[in-house]
């Protein structure tokens, strides 16, 4: 039966409170996250380095766990040959990472080619090895250059945090605050036009209020410009995302972060960003 209009009211006013739930549950989360990653980047040096390969680390297995294999021994294989190139560029630098690479093709190549032929029937490999393959550019090979964006000043690593987060912040609630126009409505219907361009503003504001107030040198039209490349990156890591999400039929990445998913939902804007940061630099 269609409920009356007291029925609807209830819907909308539960509908409401499970919205301002989850956006508590996000705040919280994100809170709890972000003290202790900001003083590991105040802190530099190994600690640094050793908490962006355990994120990179668990965004890998994220990846083949959801949108590749449900086999919990395939998942580890996988995410082993992809960290390749994680491994490579800590050891010998870009060309230890470049090695890493063909390294990684090779053996997912070898992988399947072996599983495939040692299960006649396994299903869907058709679509799987196209998946697998994609993981060793995302997000493998980003990953890798979110660890090479690590290196960075730890100034310059805050200053791109503050960019994306702004971005994908005011993104959100401008966007449930204005609504309007879908932005990609085949790939993420809760994305809108007014929203991305609140984001975007509020990344490039956000860029250059950063850099007047830490004292960093550098012009402002400087933070300008690379602030809304960096916002404009992080819109299609979402997007990107999305996408694979779209594909594969997945909600979220992962369980990990409540209210957000899994890292790789978390992460997935900063992913497309870090490269800003390793040529602003």
């Amino acid at each position: 039966l269609w409920p009356g209009q007291s029925g609807r009211k209830i819907i909308v006013e539960k509908n409401r409170m499970q919205d301002l739930r989850t956006i508590r549950t996000r705040i919280l989360t994100a809170v709890a996250l972000l003290v202790p990653a900001v003083l590991l980047i105040l802190a530099g040096g190994v600690a640094r380095q050793g908490l962006c390969a355990i994120i990179v680390a668990l965004m890998v297995h994220e990846y083949y766990s959801c949108f590749v294999t449900r086999s919990a021994s395939r998942q580890l294989v996988l995410t082993g040959i992809n960290l390749l190139m994680l491994a490579g560029y800590l050891l010998h630098g870009a060309s230890g990472f470049m090695f890493g690479f063909s390294l990684a093709v090779m053996l997912t190549f070898i992988v399947f080619v072996l599983l495939v032929e040692s299960r006649p029937h396994q299903p869907n490999f058709e679509d799987t090895l196209p998946a697998a393959l994609i993981g060793l550019c995302y997000p493998g090979m980003l990953g890798t250059m979110l660890l090479a964006a690590c290196r960075a000043e730890s100034a310059l690593i805050l200053w791109l945090l503050v960019t994306v987060i702004s971005t994908d912040t005011f993104a959100y609630f401008g966007g449930s605050a204005i609504g309007g126009s879908k932005l990609a409505a085949r790939i993420s219907p809760n994305k809108t036009i007014s929203g991305t361009l609140c984001g975007l503003g509020a990344g490039v504001l956000a860029s250059m209020l950063y850099a007047y107030f830490t004292g960093i040198p550098g012009h402002l039209v400087s933070f300008a410009l690379f602030g809304f490349i960096a916002a404009v990156l992080a819109v299609f890591g979402d997007l990107a995302e999305s996408l694979l999400k779209r594909v594969y039929g997945v909600k979220d990445t992962g369980r990990l972060l409540p209210g957000h998913g899994g890292i790789l939902d978390r992460l997935d804007a900063l992913l497309f960003a870090a490269p800003v940061l390793l040529f602003f630099a």
